[in-house]
């Protein structure tokens, strides 16, 4: 491509009045403009059809939607409500899901998929198995090979627990201290220290 040849490389119009002459398009200009336009229409693999006068505009957005495929995994470029709104949607399949939540009477001994569970009911976690506590939650599970773990914490914030599967043997829940009982306890464990001193 190259500009038209005129000493400021614009386009003039003739003035009759003055004889002064219009710019004189050739060929080669007009050739290099064509070249130009054909490429990139070709180039999206666009068949030229001379009753057409979109086929610019054509070319440019397939383009456009051909260079952000990989981005948009596979959802065309003019359909942005279709963007994924899953991790497995993008392609990333080793973040924790979020599962269903728990239901009534459900034993933790049998849950054992990765991901994250919620029980959002007192009375659910209840009548449910094998729970660490008899309130609402959030259900931690990581499982590998012939291991499971899962830590519960309650909705309060206040504690946590955690066990571990191996093979079919579930060991017994194990709690973190809760912060209100954390001044008792070194009360208690001060106590001891100074009687053993004396």
């Amino acid at each position: 491509m190259h500009k038209i040849n005129t000493p400021d490389s614009l386009f003039h119009d003739g003035d009759p009045s003055t004889g002064a002459l219009g710019t004189i398009v050739t060929a080669a200009w007009l050739n290099a403009m064509q070249g130009e336009l054909v490429s990139v229409i070709e180039a999206a693999g666009i068949k030229l059809d001379a009753g057409k006068t979109n086929q610019l505009l054509q070319a440019i957005a397939k383009l456009v939607s051909d260079a952000a495929a990989p981005l948009k995994h596979g959802h065309l470029w003019t359909d942005i409500s279709k963007t994924p709104t899953t991790l497995a949607g993008y392609g990333i399949g080793d973040a924790l899901a979020l599962k269903p939540g728990l239901a009534d009477k459900v034993d933790l001994n049998s849950i054992s998929e990765t991901g994250l569970y919620h029980q959002s009911n007192n009375a659910a976690a209840e009548s449910g198995s094998n729970y660490p506590t008899p309130y609402a939650g959030m259900l931690f599970v990581f499982s590998a090979g012939l291991m499971c773990y899962q830590q519960f914490q309650d909705y309060q914030g206040k504690r946590l627990w955690w066990r571990v599967k191996y093979r079919d043997a579930w060991s017994s829940w194990n709690a973190s201290t809760a912060l209100v009982e954390l001044p008792g306890q070194w009360d208690t464990r001060l106590n001891q220290r100074m009687t053993f001193q004396y």
